[in-house]
């Protein structure tokens, strides 16, 4: 379409300066017949450069009209000229020139249009829509399209000018630069130091870093003190990464400054925690009454595989009250184990006395064993042999290519069904492959299976259309991992959000009630906030385990009563415990005689029988407010329809 108006607005032109040329020949062999034919050529292709006549001065006969009006059509031609050429200067930096005016401030910048970028950008362009209604909306109506308002900008950096999602953004409504986002130039282009936040999602852990560092540098000279922090969004790939930089000077919570606010996202941990609270219900409720807790297979143990499992650590099966039963499958099963256990300590039971690994890596991997043990011990007191958090077992195999031998290893216990499928291998059309062959081999279509895409493809589109022609099909689902994580910053993560700082807020008025500092949520360190979303995020997830869904309502219905039943609180109690001391450990704090903020030792790392009846009630006390922190935050709740 715009293709086709371009070319009818390019013939018209032409032909205007076509018709003005030929009738400023025909004028100038009527006017000037004693020159030849190239001065009569000449003279014409002058009128399209100069508005002046040169021979009137010369002449007394009048104008021809055919001289006249060819110097009117050229006159008009050369001004189509000028102004299209104007146009289309200023459409190419009309992002760069808008972003110079002074009123403009507040917007959100994306580093990078890749598929973590374009998705990021997609999300915060639907939060970001404006929507007037009654009589404001009705004269809006009548205003010029680029009168609108289009609700907070949005401005992407991206250095290839080639990107197939530079249409769609624009079209959107984002304001797109082209240019390195690791520049000075490029940054200062977009104004960052005038933005509220910015989503660093180069795709590269090293030019996240420079991005980030270039900002801060940006913002500590340029931007205004009294001005809200630059919140600035570092996405990392690699969860060493992450470590590493948690610590540097420039994610440091105590370097932290007036005008510069780096927070670290994992969006692995974002996908695996989106993925579980969308499939728990599923999975965990139907077998809550069983004696014997759900397995949970996970085929593929790299970065989201593992975040799973950390994710599902904490959780205790309400029948049989213990942990989940859950097996990692990966063709580098050994190796996948020795990696888990030396990266997350913690995670290894007390009953052994090293990491599990190959025959051949057991030696080399003793001593990291051994400082495993060592850290990883909970706390004097713990039951011998029962771990505080799941233990999986690693099965080594190639999930695409399942055979009876290997599901019946799967299997293991043939008393304790399989209850739910991830399939995290890297590859959308294995893992379509395998979730074909694993719903063969279960015999049961109610069993969930999700594969988990690494990006956008058609094959979810067409996964929904096999759907309704295959039964094979029926409660196979695909997810795109990079959408889930960006997700978290859309409205699914309003609800921890929110649900976050009611919890801080509750925890506050207590504090306050008893002559304790407490610091109001925008003022809390940055863990803090965090610790508060991921004890949010936890008893959301309970929710969904229980049966139970929520939704953002303008006015929620107000129910009474509770979700749980009085003798669930202390196992609901003893999960939330848990899940605080993986937060610990994650953080690097061990167990110790006394709190030491400093040495990061807390004595409360241990298992909850151990603790006195106030502590424990501590953990069970959020949990009986769930039901109303969630409709005093907008959201109304109500028991999941029955499985068919």
């Amino acid at each position: 379409m715009k293709t086709t108006q371009t070319l009818r607005e390019t013939i018209a032109f032409l032909s205007l300066a076509l018709v003005a040329f030929i009738l400023g020949i025909c004028g100038y062999a009527h006017y000037r017949p004693e020159l030849g034919c190239t001065d009569h050529i000449i003279d014409s292709v002058k009128l399209f450069f100069s508005f002046s006549f040169n021979y009137a001065k010369d002449l007394t006969t009048p104008i021809p009209l055919v001289l006249n009006t060819a110097r009117w059509l050229a006159l008009i031609a050369t001004f189509i000229a000028i102004l299209k050429t104007y146009t289309l200067i200023a459409q190419a930096h009309k992002d760069r020139l808008w972003l110079m005016l002074p009123w403009v401030k507040n917007h959100l910048v994306v580093c990078g249009l890749g598929e973590h970028g374009y998705c990021m950008t997609m999300v915060l362009l639907n939060q970001a829509k404006t929507r007037p209604r009654g009589w404001a909306a009705r004269a809006l109506h009548y205003l010029p399209a680029f009168l609108r308002p289009k609700g907070k900008t949005i401005v992407v950096i991206e250095a290839d000018p080639n990107n197939p999602h530079l249409a769609t953004v624009r079209a959107a409504g984002a304001r797109v630069i082209i240019g390195d986002a690791t520049s000075n130039i490029m940054l200062r282009t977009a104004q960052i130091q005038k933005a509220a936040k910015t989503h660093i999602m180069l795709g590269n852990d090293n030019k996240v870093i420079a991005a980030a560092i270039t900002c801060r540098n940006i913002v500590a000279k340029s931007r205004k003190k009294q001005r809200p922090p630059l919140e600035c969004y570092a996405h990392m790939q690699r969860p060493h990464g992450k470590k590493f930089f948690k610590v540097h000077d420039l994610f440091s919570s105590s370097k932290k400054s007036e005008t510069f606010d780096p927070k670290i996202i994992d969006d692995n941990l974002l996908s695996a925690q989106q993925l579980l609270l969308a499939y728990a219900g599923k999975m965990l409720a139907p077998a809550r009454t069983s004696p014997t807790p759900p397995r949970i297979v996970v085929a593929g143990a790299g970065c989201i595989g593992q975040n799973l499992l950390l994710q599902m650590a904490h959780i205790l099966h309400p029948g049989s009250k213990k942990l989940l039963d859950v097996t990692l499958v990966d063709i580098q099963a050994a190796k996948r184990e020795k990696e888990f256990y030396t990266r997350y300590p913690f995670m290894l039971p007390p009953s052994k006395n090293k990491t599990p690994a190959t025959d051949a890596a057991t030696d080399d991997a003793a001593a990291t064993d051994a400082n495993a043990d060592a850290d990883a011990a909970p706390a004097p007191g713990s039951k011998p042999g029962e771990p505080l958090f799941v233990t999986p077992r690693f099965v080594h195999g190639d999930i695409t290519l399942c055979d009876d031998a290997l599901m019946n290893e799967i299997r293991g216990d043939a008393a304790n069904p399989i209850h739910g499928v991830f399939l995290c291998i890297g590859n959308e059309t294995d893992e379509l492959a395998a979730a074909l062959l694993l719903r063969r081999h279960l015999n049961d279509d109610q069993i969930p299976i999700v594969v988990c895409a690494d990006s956008a493809s058609g094959l979810s589109d067409l996964l929904k259309v096999e759907a309704v022609k295959d039964p094979d099909w029926k409660n196979i689902s695909i997810h795109n991992l990079t959408k889930l994580a960006c997700e978290q910053f859309g409205p699914n993560g309003e609800a921890i959000e929110t649900m976050a700082k009611a919890l801080h807020e509750e925890w506050r008025e207590l504090d306050l009630k008893q002559n304790r500092p407490a610091l109001p949520w925008d003022d809390l360190p940055d863990h803090e906030k965090e610790s508060s979303r991921n004890q949010a995020y936890n008893l959301l997830l309970n929710l969904k385990n229980y049966g139970y869904e929520y939704r953002l309502a303008p006015n929620p219905p107000l129910l009474a009563g509770q979700f749980y039943a009085p003798e669930d609180l202390p196992l609901l109690g003893d999960m939330e415990h848990r899940r605080w001391m993986i937060e610990k450990f994650l953080n690097g704090w061990k167990y110790g005689e006394t709190k030491d903020p400093d040495k990061k030792l807390n004595p409360y790392l241990q298992p909850s029988e151990n603790l006195d009846s106030d502590t424990r009630k501590k953990d069970t006390k959020p949990i009986e407010s769930t039901l109303r922190l969630l409709q005093a935050s907008g959201y109304a709740v109500q028991k999941a329809p029955p499985k068919q």
